[in-house]
């Protein structure tokens, strides 16, 4: 008990509040439960020994003729209630071979055989009966009664599972109820219940005072307030610039990557109060409301540093109680957080078999806890995060922790796809958008009518045409597209104007819906939902109105806001900028103080729509996102390797990067995804060159393909990318085929299979194509590709970014290609800068320590193929460094470059895999090139209905890809993973 004495000391020296303390875990309740299971289990023959026996004797089983080797079986069930959903009912299903009343099994100990035997004793005399038919066994001390009766119908089995196979007549089923570990589990379930309202309780209360100070602190600093507002606005900037510094909940460094204990973000805490006054910024807010609020900036902290302490408490509570259970649910009990969204599925922990069965559920309720955010949180400071930065709301990624739950995505079973709230941006439409869509929709177009976004009217336009050539006549009636602007009759800051929220709907027919979806999914060329829910905020106020016909292309309103003349380029088709606009630096000048109210208006919904992202979360200076852009473009170049100061002048640009001489870094194209830099890549060969088919070599990303194929004349699709397949390539070239361009991946996703680009550049030259690879995998830390390319095209969004809340992309075009000169003066054709300023910001930060990641992911995703290629379940591993085409890459691969943190592996069977998936102690779902490793079933995710296809190309339908992180210690956590995947048995 002297646990539990601490327990009480803890939640009473830590002061938190009586309904805390009131619904924290009722320990010694639980404690005391679970003497009773033990004795209610002893009481039935089944001590610990007894039940590892029975586990044993189903997981050693090799004989599929029969129920289970020896004909005995054992299984743990967990369900609810039939007459109570609220409660619980878990039983004990045993399956005996009955041979007169004796259970028979000679290598079984003589307790278990006992217990077998009082089994038979109190089944039915009737021995030929159904073999299916099942019966009840009551306790002989502890339960209501000692008759037998019918037992329920087992629920369906899992593939694979022992109760699936075929039951010889001379088995019997029966059922043990346990009285008192349904006690146990029930106060676990209403604790849980009483957590999970506590917690929306204190979230509700911890959202309404962000607002509430975001409100107050917005209309302290309102630039129209006078000199000691925009005085104050400064040093509001400064005190985020610190917090986010002092990374109080959760670090991104690499030194210490991962939440913060509540001892660690105490220190943090502290360390950012003492910045504070060193630097004497309280006395520098001139406003008392200014010193105020910050007090309640500080408070809030306090409450959730509290709240962390709370939870920690009662964790190490829940692990003492479950601290005697099994090796599989310790580890779920260690699974890590999620990066993303979790979905939490009952089944994983029911129908388990374990060796101290009373306690085999209880993972169902620590990883419910788990869900409800109290004792490990995704990410410790979750709701500060969540309501200051709105960060985890722009997650590229999604969590689908098991097999099941990939597979429920795909055919959109609503158990998954009903509790997604984010995914992959391409696929799943962001909330914010489908939420503005839906209002532009209403106020402009018709009943039945839906609408998609675009950022510029001629990006609009084109889906519109895509849309006209690919869905039938009936779905094409009553198109259109609406455009919006800021209203030129405000007299809007210059802030507000220099960035242009603009934004393009294409307003169709429901029933155009799945054509249109189509293009926004190729393309790439939606609105990022941080543009969407900034112009979502000036539409709500009025300030974004459909845009009225220019009065002459010389009108003031069509003027260009330029910045320094340093980062001036050519304007771009549609009137708008080509990565030209710098935002004033002195927005908060006098010249808008002295605004009328209209411009006062403006001002206020630019800070109330950006706010809590700038200030709180990243504070981010959009004065500087011309500079973000540069830096970006020259860490691409590999000119700009450590961290930068934005307000300074950048290192001048190294003519010679890349290994390139006359690189200029006006040949660096910024994108808003990867995936519209391939799309634009593939535009600016149809506009400067003849159009022709296109091929794509090797087993690509499955969006590229369908570029190829529906944007143009099409594509010849060399799947397997072999040599035997470029010598297929060559001979056409020879018979007088010509062809466009030659995309393909290095190295490839899944099968990082590395193309042979020396040759593949001799035959561009000596047949006149064009060659674009995309180097996403290989990142330009490791590979140079660009002297064999004419375009090399990147996903910006990937490790390059690493931390999975943002979109990007990139295109570089080689200076010194046979067709730059050519490519290069059509760009204005089909370029259109569309990076909106905040995923610019946030890029730029992501991407400081680009370089640095990229070394260790490599060192950590070696380890891991160790690992996986000593394993006798492991039939293949796919990684550059011991693949068939490691010549290929070498020959790109830069001075003291690895082989990249990307590699995909298959066992033995399906089974095996599924159990090795789901297991894996790692974050699971689609996207790669995250700081945490990242795992999925690639091709269930990515060729679902396709299958067989992509099976025909060698790549195997089972196939996991392991997108590999910055975490220590990933060769024990793919060990364990592998260690559960060898109870499956060889004939599942």
């Amino acid at each position: 008990m002297k646990f539990a004495q601490e327990f009480r000391k803890s939640l009473q020296r830590e002061g938190f509040p009586q309904r805390w303390v009131e619904s924290a875990i009722p320990y010694g309740q639980l404690k005391k439960c679970i003497k009773k299971v033990t004795k209610e289990l002893n009481e039935l023959g089944l001590d610990r020994d007894v039940l590892a026996q029975l586990a044993s004797s189903q997981k050693d089983s090799s004989d599929s003729s029969s129920a289970l080797s020896g004909d005995v079986g054992f299984r743990y069930n967990l369900d609810e209630d039939t007459t109570d959903s609220r409660h619980l009912r878990p039983r004990l299903t045993v399956f005996v071979h009955l041979s007169e009343g004796v259970a028979v099994d000679a290598y079984l100990t003589p307790a278990t055989r006992r217990f077998l035997e009082k089994i038979a004793s109190k089944a039915p005399a009737d021995r030929h009966g159904s073999p299916d038919s099942g019966h009840a066994i009551t306790g002989s001390q502890t339960t209501a009664a000692n008759s037998c009766v019918p037992a329920e119908p087992l629920p369906s089995p899992g593939p694979g599972s022992a109760a699936e196979l075929t039951r010889p007549s001379s088995v019997q089923r029966v059922e043990v109820p346990l009285v008192f570990d349904g006690e146990f589990f029930n106060i676990l379930q209403t604790d849980v219940s009483n957590l999970d309202t506590l917690q929306e309780e204190e979230q509700k209360k911890l959202q309404e005072e962000v607002r509430n100070l975001g409100r107050e602190v917005t209309k302290i600093t309102a630039p129209s307030k006078g000199r000691k507002s925009r005085r104050d606005l400064e040093k509001w900037r400064e005190i985020f610039e610190l917090y986010v510094n002092a990374r109080v909940f959760f670090s991104t460094r690499e030194s210490d990557h991962g939440p913060r204990t509540s001892a660690q973000a105490l220190e943090q805490l502290k360390w950012f109060q003492d910045q504070v006054l060193e630097r004497n910024i309280l006395q520098g807010l001139r406003l008392e409301a200014s010193r105020q609020a910050f007090s309640r900036f500080l408070n809030m902290n306090a409450v959730l540093l509290q709240n962390l302490k709370f939870q920690e408490i009662n964790s190490k509570a829940v692990t003492k109680i479950l601290k005697t259970t099994t090796p599989r649910l310790q580890g779920a009990m260690r699974t890590t957080g999620d990066h993303g969204q979790y979905i939490n599925e009952k089944d994983e922990y029911e129908n388990v078999g374990l060796k101290a069965g009373y306690l085999s559920s209880a993972g169902y309720y620590h990883r419910r806890m788990i869900a409800a955010g109290w004792f490990h949180f995704r990410d410790p400071s979750k709701v500060l995060r969540i309501m200051l930065t709105r960060e985890s709301q722009k997650a590229v990624s999604v969590s689908l922790p098991t097999w099941r739950a990939n597979v429920g995505y795909e055919e959109g079973e609503n158990w998954v796809v009903g509790r997604m709230t984010t995914g992959y941006p391409r696929f799943f439409i962001h909330k914010s958008i489908q939420a503005f869509a839906h209002d532009i929709a209403a106020k402009y177009g018709q009943p039945g009518q839906s609408a998609m976004l675009f950022p510029t009217k001629k990006i609009a336009h084109r889906c519109l045409e895509f849309v006209r050539a690919k869905a039938p006549e009936t779905s094409q009636a009553d198109l259109n597209v609406v455009t919006l602007v800021l209203d030129p009759t405000e007299n809007a800051p210059e802030v507000l104007r220099s960035i242009m929220p603009a934004v393009s709907a294409v307003i169709f027919k429901e029933d155009a819906y799945p054509i249109a979806r189509q293009y926004w999914q190729h393309s790439g060329d939606g609105v990022s939902s941080r543009r969407a829910e900034f112009c979502h905020g000036l539409f709500k106020e009025g300030l974004l109105v459909l845009e009225r016909p220019a009065p002459s292309p010389r009108s003031s309103q069509q003027k260009l806001f330029r910045g320094p003349k340093r980062y001036q380029r050519h304007s771009s088709m549609d009137g708008l900028p080509n990565g030209t606009h710098r935002i004033a630096q002195d927005a908060t000048s006098d010249s808008v103080a002295g605004s009328n109210g209209d411009a006062e208006k403006v001002a206020e919904a630019l800070e109330s729509s950006r706010f809590l992202e700038e200030r709180y979360g990243r504070n981010l200076d959009l004065s500087l996102v011309e500079n973000a852009k540069s830096a970006i473009r020259r860490r691409i170049a590999g000119v700009l390797t450590t961290d930068v100061d934005l307000s300074a002048a950048l290192p001048i640009m190294d003519p010679n990067a890349r290994g390139m001489t006359n690189l200029k870094e006006d040949d660096i194209y910024l994108f808003p995804c990867g995936m519209n830099a391939i799309f634009t890549a593939h535009q600016l060969l149809l506009h400067a060159r003849e159009p022709r088919k296109s091929v794509e070599f090797g087993f690509p990303y499955v969006d590229t393909l369908k570029i190829l194929q529906k944007f143009g004349p099409g594509a010849v699709f060399y799947g397997h990318g072999s040599p035997t397949e470029l010598d297929d390539f060559e001979a056409r070239l020879k018979e007088g085929e010509r062809f466009l361009g030659f995309f393909c991946e290095f190295p490839g996703n899944p099968l990082l299979t590395c193309p042979d680009l020396v040759r593949i550049r001799r035959l561009a030259d000596t047949y006149d194509f064009v060659v674009v690879v995309d180097e996403t995998v290989g990142t330009f830390v490791n590979v140079n590709v660009l002297p064999h390319a004419d375009v090399v095209v990147s996903s910006l969004t990937k490790i390059f970014s690493g931390e999975s809340n943002v979109m990007g992309g990139s295109m570089v075009l080689n200076p010194n290609g046979r067709y730059y000169k050519s490519l290069k003066s059509t760009m204005p054709e089909v370029f259109e800068d569309t990076y909106w300023a905040e995923d610019v910001i946030f890029m730029e930060r992501n991407s400081r320590d680009f370089k640095t990641r990229i070394d260790r992911v490599d060192a950590n995703a070696e380890a891991i193929c160790e690992v996986l290629m000593a394993h006798p379940l492991v039939t293949k591993v796919y990684y550059p460094k011991y693949n068939e085409t490691r010549s290929n890459y070498e020959v790109c691969r830069t001075p003291g470059g690895g082989y990249g943190g990307l590699l995909s592996c298959t066992l033995k069977s399906k089974a095996h895999a599924m159990a090795f998936y789901d297991a894996l102690e790692t974050a699971k779902g689609p996207s790669l090139g995250t700081n945490f490793t990242l795992t999925s079933p690639y091709v269930i995710l990515a060729h679902y209905q396709e299958l067989d296809w992509a099976a025909s190309f060698g790549v195997d339908p089972s196939l996991l890809r392991i997108s590999v992180g910055l975490e220590d210690g990933l060769g024990s956590v793919f060990a364990r993973a592998l260690q559960a995947a060898e109870s499956v048995s060889n004939g599942s």
